[in-house]
């Protein structure tokens, strides 16, 4: 019997929300506590930039594999790996930094992001085999806020924390938070509606109405499709991959390296500093919630307008990071910096309902591939950026500067591009056609490239009249 009366997609995303939350948590608090480690280990800027990209490094390596498995066997499996070796990784960073120093807290964190590299694109998995078109910038808000609360927690309270115990006590005590959240996910978490033994009759009927909650096509002798090629020989495709890149290089300098700004240049505390960060994020959570309906509301009214909601809404987003990066090169005090810190967060949390949903809009067969592709090369961009922060910011105003300024100009690209580029319209149908010119599906069994779905059977036949 059920505690309380949720539907089940919901529950879904409500317990992304906290996969999100919690990973997102421990990946921005060695920012957060970045002065207290340091101070304890005598790092240099370049060791800095160093230690804050090896988290990335890894994480960016396990994309692209996790999101084909989640695509084949199901999200489930691969988020409850990354959360758990998340978990077990915090834990031992605070052994691996006294036992080998900045050497061995890069180690450590490079092996955390390789595990954890799954989860993002099996969480887009998910959210395609349970959300409705309609739907997706709600479930994508709900999902993403789970990212930006962990951040603002973290902000608040992870110096705090640190100031009182150290720094090694408040990572063990993510480390706990993120076990935790791996007990709950392996006891509430399924693959798909199909496989929910608690969903009802009603919702389920549902879902299918709207052609979700079937289980990725297969041929008839069981495997699954071949890796999906075609896929990138789409503009569309890539239009969402450079925006989520461009999106991702601004992002985590921002919560890397905005603390360090706040301390050095502005001259405040790190826990002040922190308090500053945690209204951004507050505005961040206010945001994701506040466009999401609108956008939704657009779509369901009229599905045609989706590809305009998704280009509007990304396109003004990057044009207001843009100039939030280009206030602050030229803040020189807490407050002003601040609100400008508050409009970069704003126009952040606006993307929910632009490029992030856009994944889910353009590939439901092979979401895991593309947003595992899409989220590496962000991965990179994130990786690049507190590398290129650590050789600019020399101490000097004027390396801040530069680094505000080339996150601005990278944003404006990024917007032309998106504003050209995107669509909103589904494209597996397409990719089964191109896959048929494709040299690389020819198989050993001439009828192993039959597929259940009918909308690819459909497309099959009008490539064959062709």
């Amino acid at each position: 019997m059920k505690l309380l009366d949720v539907k089940e997609r919901w529950l879904m995303c409500w317990l992304m929300f906290m996969g999100r939350g919690v990973t997102q948590a421990v990946r921005v608090v060695l920012g957060a506590l970045m002065p207290f480690i340091a101070a304890d280990l005598n790092l240099d800027h370049q060791e800095k930039g160093t230690v804050l990209a090896a988290f990335a490094a890894g994480y960016m390596c396990t994309q692209v594999l996790g999101g084909w498995a989640a695509d084949r066997y199901g999200g489930r499996g691969p988020i409850l790996l990354a959360l758990g070796s998340l978990g077990m990784g915090a834990y031992c960073i605070p052994w691996s930094a006294d036992l080998f120093g900045a050497n061995g807290l890069s180690a450590c964190l490079f092996v955390m992001g390789l595990c954890e590299g799954p989860s993002y694109p099996s969480m887009g998995t998910l959210l395609g085999r349970w959300i409705p078109a309609h739907e997706r910038s709600k479930a994508v808000s709900i999902s993403d806020t789970g990212s930006s609360l962990g951040s603002m927690l973290t902000f608040a309270v992870a110096p705090p924390l640190a100031t009182l115990y150290g720094w090694r006590t408040t990572m063990r005590l993510w480390a706990y938070a993120c076990l935790l959240s791996t007990a709950v996910w392996y006891v509430y978490a399924t693959n798909g509606p199909d496989e929910c033994i608690r969903i009802s009759v009603r919702e389920l009927e549902y879902l299918r109405q709207h052609n979700i909650g079937k289980a990725p096509h297969h041929d008839k002798k069981g495997r699954h499709a071949p890796f999906p090629y075609a896929l990138f020989r789409f503009s569309q495709a890539w239009a969402v991959i450079i925006a989520h890149a461009a999106f991702n290089f601004g992002r985590y300098f921002v919560y890397n390296s905005l603390l360090q700004f706040y301390v050095e240049e502005l001259g405040t505390s790190a826990v002040a500093a922190g308090q500053h960060i945690l209204v951004g994020q507050i505005f961040d959570c206010l945001g994701k919630f506040g466009f999401a309906p609108f956008a939704d509301r657009a779509i369901r009214n009229n599905p045609a307008s989706r590809t305009k909601v998704r280009k509007v809404i990304s396109g003004v987003a990057f044009v207001a990071f843009a100039a939030s990066m280009a206030g602050l090169a030229v803040s020189y005090s807490v407050a002003a910096a601040t609100c400008w810190l508050i409009v970069a967060k704003i126009a952040s949390s606006a993307h929910v309902c632009g490029f992030k949903s856009n994944y889910l809009d353009l590939t439901q067969t092979h979401n895991g591939v593309l947003t595992g592709v899409g989220n590496m090369i962000a991965t990179f961009a994130s990786t690049v950026s507190p590398l290129l922060g650590g050789s600019l910011l020399d101490g000097s105003r004027r390396g801040w500067e530069s680094m505000f300024l080339t996150i601005g100009l990278l944003d404006l690209g990024a917007a032309a591009f998106w504003c050209v580029f995107a669509s909103g319209d589904g494209i597996d149908d397409k990719i089964v056609v191109k896959q048929c010119d494709s040299p690389r599906t020819v198989t050993e069994d001439p009828e192993a490239v039959d597929v259940v779905s009918p909308a690819v059977g459909k497309a099959r036949k009008s490539a064959a009249v062709v």
